[in-house]
């Protein structure tokens, strides 16, 4: 089981250094040192190891080096490691979980940062992390969104990964209604939001990264602007997909992936449900990307 907690609330969050660490230590019971204050011995002497959050943030080329970068921390005994980092390309977002899971540690929590590294953060506590942090939702889980959309405080054990993909994407409900069904089926798997700003960037990297993890992708929602790129990505397409010209769900099939679209079918089953004939009428279709064709 897993607690979540918001960062304001269990750590002390203080720009001044390093009076300032000191003077109002009793109102928390963690303090956030960074590596700047790890060479002040007084600071550390009147912080014991159990108090300190010792927190990195900054760019790493790769997981083996932010693993570096956590031994070197390590060198100061603290309750909690953490390790933010700044992903500019949709592959980076891979190393702090690549990072965890050669560590296998439980004081350490890593993930990238920003809305691209939204989903680091639900997949941190499925290898070790023994903290989630809360924030507003738009770069961070909210706390409705950790229990509500992905079942906090339980932990599942995820063996497949869906999700959506798109520009944006984190005020989607779909994580919450996937995620929801899938515990109500009994089903190892965790639907999670993948904001991001090229689909080829991500489908290179993020794609057979999870697959390294042991959480292989099996299926995703696209969204705009990404629907044409989809189609193009995969080896199989739906008649209907190929007449739109665009998938808006790609699906892995033995190896392969095959592209389809449901744009057309929620529009003339909404439609249906409402009993409105369609034979014969006019229509005026507003929009031209994939659904609107």
């Amino acid at each position: 089981m897993l607690t979540p907690m918001d960062a304001a609330d269990a750590t002390l969050w203080v720009e001044d250094r390093p009076a300032r660490l000191l003077r109002p230590a009793g109102m928390s019971p963690l303090v956030d040192l960074e590596p700047r204050d790890l060479d002040d011995r007084r600071l550390l002497r009147e912080l014991p190891p159990e108090r300190r959050v010792i927190t990195w943030r900054g760019r790493a080329e790769s997981a083996d080096e932010l693993g570096a970068i956590l031994q070197a921390l390590s060198r100061t005994p603290a309750c909690l490691y953490r390790l933010e980092l700044d992903s500019p390309r949709a592959g980076d977002a891979l190393f702090p979980l690549q990072m965890l899971r050669a560590a296998g540690r439980k004081d350490v929590t890593a993930y990238a940062l920003g809305p691209g590294g939204f989903w680091t953060r639900i997949l941190a506590p499925h290898l070790g992390a023994p903290i989630a942090i809360a924030g507003d939702g738009d770069s961070v889980p909210s706390v409705t969104q950790w229990m509500e959309d992905y079942g906090f405080p339980q932990l599942g054990t995820p063996e497949q990964i869906f999700g959506i993909v798109g520009c944006p994407v984190l005020r989607s409900l779909s994580p919450r209604l996937h995620n929801a069904a899938y515990r109500a089926l009994g089903l190892e798997a965790l639907y999670l939001p993948f904001p991001v700003e090229g689909f080829a960037g991500f489908w290179q990297d993020v794609v057979a990264g999870l697959d390294g993890l042991g959480w292989p992708l099996g299926g995703l929602t696209v969204t705009s602007p990404y629907k044409e790129e989809a189609l193009a990505t995969a080896g199989e397409a739906s008649p209907l997909a190929r007449q739109a010209g665009s998938a808006n769900t790609l699906l892995r099939r033995n190896g392969s992936w095959l592209a389809d679209t449901a744009d057309a079918d929620g529009v003339v089953k909404a439609l249906a449900h409402r009993r409105v004939p369609l034979a014969g009428r006019k229509t005026a279709v507003v929009g031209c990307g994939g659904a609107g064709r």
